[in-house]
C-alpha cells in the first residue's frame, strides 16, 4: 500500500490540482497578489493554519522547545494574517481589521509586543518575563507619579518666588 506523500506526488493527482487550482503555498509577499478572492483565500489559509497550531500548541504532549516554535510561528503568521487583511482593505475589501478591534478577547498574552499562546504562557521563562514587565510598570507609574509631584511643586515655586516684584516690574526708580 502507497504512502499518502506517495499517492499526493502521483501523476494523476498533479494533474487533478494543476486542473483545479487546488490551494498552493501562500506567497511571502502580499504586494504580488492584485485580485480579491485570491487574498482572501490566502487569509483563509492562514487563519486555518492558525488554528491548527493553537490547537497543536495547547496539547500535553508537545514538549518546552516544541511550544516555542510553535509559538514563534504562531506570532509570524498572525503578522501574515494581519498583511493580507491590510491588502484585502486596500483592494476593497471587508475590513477585517475592524472586526478585529471589535473583538480582541484573543487567549494569547502580549508581553513587549510579542503574543504568547496556549500553554506558551506557561512557560518558565515567560512567567519571569511578566513579572518583570509588571515590575517595570509598577516603576513608571511611580516615577510618573512622582513627576508630577515635582511640577506641581515647580508651579507653586513659580506662582511665589517668581512674581512681577521679582521681575523688578513695579518699582519706582
Amino acid at each position: 500500500m502507497s504512502r499518502n506523500s506517495e499517492k499526493a506526488q502521483s501523476l494523476l493527482n498533479r494533474y487533478h490540482a494543476q486542473q483545479y487550482g487546488l490551494p498552493q503555498t501562500r506567497p511571502k509577499s502580499t504586494k504580488f497578489v492584485k485580485d480579491l478572492k485570491e487574498a482572501e483565500r490566502y487569509r483563509g489559509l492562514c487563519v486555518q493554519e492558525i488554528s491548527s497550531k493553537v490547537t497543536r500548541i495547547n496539547d500535553i504532549l508537545v514538549t518546552e522547545s516544541q511550544i516555542r516554535d510553535l509559538n514563534d510561528e504562531l506570532n509570524k503568521l498572525m503578522k501574515e494574517k494581519r498583511a493580507w487583511e491590510y491588502k484585502i482593505k486596500e483592494l476593497g475589501g471587508p475590513d477585517y481589521l475592524q472586526f478585529k478591534q471589535k473583538s480582541s478577547s484573543d487567549n494569547g498574552l502580549v508581553v513587549r509586543g510579542y503574543k504568547y499562546f496556549g500553554r506558551a504562557k506557561e512557560l518558565p521563562d515567560v512567567v519571569k518575563l511578566v513579572e518583570m514587565t509588571k515590575q517595570e510598570l509598577t516603576k513608571a507609574r511611580e516615577m510618573k507619579k512622582g513627576m508630577k509631584n515635582d511640577e506641581a511643586l515647580m508651579n507653586n515655586i513659580n506662582s511665589v518666588i517668581f512674581t512681577p516684584e521679582y521681575y523688578g516690574l513695579y518699582d519706582d526708580d
